[in-house]
């Protein structure tokens, strides 16, 4: 029954794989309806809360993602994405002090996917509230920091438009 047991637990973690690749292509279709059933057969509460929150974000149902992400930032594979998720849910609410926070908590960690986009929010917080210098500072960062990024034109552009407030022009080219 040893062997039994191994191949049962085997199933499941294919089981739970397969469901993940599942679930990863049908975040490209419309079927929301057949991507929550596949999400609520997941069996890992993390992964689970991981995937609703994605698909909550995908709905605009931004309560109810915070909710997940709330449980997310608890945990240690999925920090980086609650934490994330909760600073653009502050930040959409205009509580920049509380979205500065979880955006700072993702670039204290030691590994993320998620660093560029922090630092990129952390910018716009800082620009929004009339921080420019600081704004600046890390827009350039991230340009610097991570060259490939999505947000590394952006941080260009705004880091010069920066500098044009303060009447730098010299470094704003």
């Amino acid at each position: 029954t040893e062997k039994h047991d191994l191949l049962n637990k085997l199933n499941d973690v294919l089981k739970e794989k397969s469901l993940m690749k599942i679930i990863e292509l049908s975040e490209n279709t419309k079927n929301i309806q057949k991507e929550l059933e596949w999400i609520n057969k997941i069996t890992n509460d993390d992964k689970k809360s991981y995937y609703m929150a994605k698909h909550l974000q995908r709905e605009q149902k931004l309560d109810d993602a915070k909710i997940e992400f709330e449980k997310l930032v608890l945990t240690n594979d999925y920090k980086d994405f609650g934490a994330l998720g909760l600073g653009d849910y502050y930040y959409s609410k205009k509580e920049f002090l509380k979205a500065k926070e979880y955006y700072e908590s993702v670039l204290a960690l030691d590994n993320s996917a998620y660093k560029d986009k922090a630092l990129y929010q952390t910018a716009n917080i800082e620009k929004d509230t009339g921080l420019t210098k600081e704004a600046i500072r890390n827009y350039t960062k991230l340009y610097v920091l991570y060259p490939t990024s999505e947000y590394a034109l952006e941080s260009k552009i705004r880091s010069a438009e920066g500098y044009e407030t303060l009447n730098n022009f010299k470094d704003a080219i």
